[in-house]
C-alpha cells in the first residue's frame, strides 16, 4: 500500500524516504544495536551517568522523530552519533547557564582485572578527557571510542573528511598536552 505524503501526490516509495514500517525497524534496529556505545559516547562528552542516560533518551527520541525525513540510503549510525553530539552539546550550553554546581568526574570504579597502574592511568586519561575542551572530546570520542572513520565522523558533524582528521589531530595535541598534569 503506498502512502501518499501531504501536499504532494508522490508516494513514500517514490520519495526515496523511510516507510513507517521501515523506520519503525530501523529505529529497533539502532536502539538495540547502539544504545551502549550512544551512552558511552554521551558520558565521555558530559562526564555524569544521570546526565548521560537523559542525554541519550533525549537523542533517541530527537531521532525517532525525525527519522522518517531521512532517506533510505542514509549512515544512520553517524546520523545518530550527530544527534548525540548535539544533545550532549545543548546539554553542556545549559549547564553553562545554570547556577554554579559542583560538576566533578563521576566516581570511578576498578575495572575487573585492573591494578592499580592501570587504573591510575584510567583515571588520567578521564581527567585530562574532561579538561579539554568539548569540541575536542567530541571529535576523539567519535573517533577512538566510537571508532567511526573520518567520513563517518565527518557527516555525524557536517564537515569534510579533511576537516575531521585535522580536528581529531588538534584534539590529540589537547590530550597531550592536558595528560602533561599527569604523572604516568
Amino acid at each position: 500500500m503506498a502512502i501518499t505524503l501531504p501536499n504532494e501526490a508522490m508516494t513514500v516509495a517514490e520519495t526515496g524516504r523511510l516507510s513507517p514500517t521501515e523506520a519503525e525497524t530501523v529505529y529497533a534496529d539502532l536502539v538495540r544495536t547502539q544504545h551502549r556505545a550512544i551512552y558511552n559516547y554521551v558520558y565521555r562528552i558530559v562526564w555524569d551517568a544521570a546526565v548521560a542516560e537523559d542525554v541519550t533518551q533525549d537523542a533517541y527520541l530527537r531521532a525517532y522523530r525525525a527519522l522518517r525525513r531521512l532517506p533510505r540510503d542514509a549512515n544512520f549510525r553517524a546520523w545518530l552519533y550527530r544527534i548525540a553530539t548535539n544533545a550532549a552539546t545543548d546539554e553542556l550550553r545549559r549547564r553553562k547557564r545554570r547556577p554554579a554546581e559542583l560538576l566533578g568526574l563521576a566516581p570511578s570504579l576498578r575495572a575487573d582485572g585492573e591494578n592499580e597502574d592501570e587504573r591510575l592511568r584510567r583515571l588520567a586519561i578521564e581527567g585530562a578527557m574532561a579538561a579539554i575542551a568539548p569540541h575536542h572530546r567530541v571529535i576523539l570520542n567519535l573517533f577512538e571510542f566510537a571508532e567511526l572513520s573520518a567520513p563517518e565522523v565527518a557527516e555525524a558533524l557536517g564537515i569534510k573528511p579533511e576537516a575531521a582528521r585535522k580536528r581529531r589531530q588538534r584534539a590529540r595535541e589537547a590530550l597531550a598536552l592536558a595528560l602533561k598534569g599527569f604523572d604516568l
